[in-house]
């Protein structure tokens, strides 16, 4: 500054402007204007350090963004096994099980708090933490026990309180506790029923409380609950990978306390029926050595609740072509059942292996994938996106 106001003095004197003006005024001039010059650059040169100390402490205190990991955990809880699996859906060909994990307890029961919950929520936690899952979205699949499934007449209207209405109807005189107290939904049957062009919905019923424990036992768990999903929709979701999307087929799975049903077509749920058989006395049928046995008997009356499912199907939406069943993931040896179940049916019947359609990170057993079926299925809940129809 001082450098620069010499040099205005010695130019003043050059050209001789000392004779119109007086030098020492121009040199008053002269402090003021470097006075404010020096002002305004100190008060620049203030806010802008003011900034700067400002980003550098949002830098230096921002904490790392939490990195959700990619997919989708379902867990299930049946039957004394705690069944979960890291599922990454990219499209129909590109299907991962980065990690599962079958956890066998004594007894586990979700229906009231007590320590088999904390068991179940310390077996949940320490996978997640073994995994790097933190924070992983997850859906828990309900057991049977929990939750009332129930085929009603979808309400034409877009008035809530009527759907709420046709819904409650639906599932009233199957619950055994108040109404009040319960969580209620419905999905839509996507085809009309035949005879009257009626469309058709099923109406879910669980207790409040069960959601809020189940709530408490993921997040505390260390997961985030995105979703509670029932079995015949996880069901759903595993049949979509196999069946013939423009035909109706069925899926049955068998199980020692409950055998399902389900007979889909597109993607879309539309019978669901469950039956109740010895299906352990299936293993080693054969036709011709076991015609007066217990394997026999138990094998004919499975035909014949398939036969009576596709009836029921045909009967209600006629213009549904159901000609497969799908079998899924079981240890049981049926060899001799499925070709001897294809003649009295005069359908295709296929077993389902899910390592042909899934990539898994190690091998896995038909029997483990029986017991992870439910995890895998309800970690599967985008397919539906995939296939342009609600994942309900």
């Amino acid at each position: 500054m001082l450098i620069f106001k010499w040099y205005l003095i010695f130019m003043f004197n050059k050209f001789k402007f000392n004779k119109i003006f007086n030098k020492q005024v121009l040199i008053i001039l002269l402090d003021k204007v470097i006075g404010q010059g020096k002002v305004l650059f100190n008060r620049f040169a203030h806010k802008a350090v003011g900034q700067a100390k400002v980003l550098f402490s949002r830098l230096a205190n921002r904490q790392p963004e939490e990195i959700v990991p990619e997919g989708m955990l379902g867990v299930s809880v049946n039957n004394g096994i705690v069944a979960l699996a890291h599922v990454v859906v990219r499209s129909l060909q590109d299907i991962s099980v980065k990690s599962f994990g079958l956890f066998t307890m004594e007894l586990v029961s979700l229906d009231e708090p007590n320590e088999d919950q904390k068991s179940v929520q310390n077996i949940i936690g320490k996978y997640i933490k073994d995994q790097n899952l933190q924070r992983v979205e997850c859906c828990y699949v309900l057991s049977g026990s929990q939750y009332v499934l129930s085929l009603i007449e979808a309400s034409v209207t877009n008035d809530n309180k009527a759907k709420e209405k046709a819904i409650l109807w639906g599932v009233k005189d199957y619950i055994n506790y108040s109404i009040d107290d319960a969580i209620l939904d419905s999905f839509e049957v996507p085809i009309v029923r035949t005879q009257d062009g009626v469309k058709l919905a099923y109406a879910v019923a669980m207790r409040a409380k069960v959601s809020e424990e189940i709530g408490n036992l993921i997040n505390f768990a260390g997961a985030h609950l995105k979703y509670i999903d029932i079995n015949e929709l996880c069901l759903r979701n595993i049949m979509a990978l196999y069946a013939n999307m423009e035909n109706g087929c069925l899926l049955l799975k068998l199980s020692e306390e409950n055998n399902t049903i389900l007979l889909v077509k597109n993607n879309a749920l539309l019978i669901s029926r469950n039956t109740k058989l010895d299906v352990k006395k299936l293993d080693g049928f054969d036709p011709n050595n076991n015609v007066a046995d217990e394997k026999f008997s138990v094998a004919e009356n499975l035909v014949l609740e398939l036969q009576r499912s596709v009836d029921y199907g045909n009967s209600i939406f006629r213009e549904v072509h159901f000609n497969a069943i799908y079998i899924s993931p079981c240890n049981i040896n049926l060899d001799l059942f499925i070709p001897w179940a294809k003649e009295q049916l005069g359908m295709s019947i296929n077993r389902i292996n899910l390592m042909e359609k899934i990539k898994f990170n190690q091998n896995i057993s038909l029997q483990e994938q029986a017991d992870c079926l439910l995890a895998i299925g309800a970690a599967l809940r985008s397919i539906g996106k995939i296939h342009n129809v609600s994942a309900n």
